[in-house]
């Protein structure tokens, strides 16, 4: 069974972080070794990546 894991382009935290424990779920279920394993890690430090950045901008957005 392979999964699609491309999410869409992202706008908010909150569907970042969803998509991210999402991902996390996936990988629970995911057999040791796998390339779906693999690829599930590698979407999940790019979604880290993506929340890393997005917190930046609103930090800087929402100086006082």
């Amino acid at each position: 069974m392979t999964m699609t894991i491309e999410p869409l382009p992202f706008r908010s935290l909150r569907v970042l972080t969803a998509s991210i424990v999402t991902h996390e779920q996936m990988l629970r279920q995911a057999p040791e070794g796998s390339e779906e394993r693999w690829r599930i890690e590698r979407k999940l430090a790019d979604l880290g990546r993506q929340l890393d950045e997005a917190e930046t901008v609103w930090e800087a957005r929402n100086k006082p």
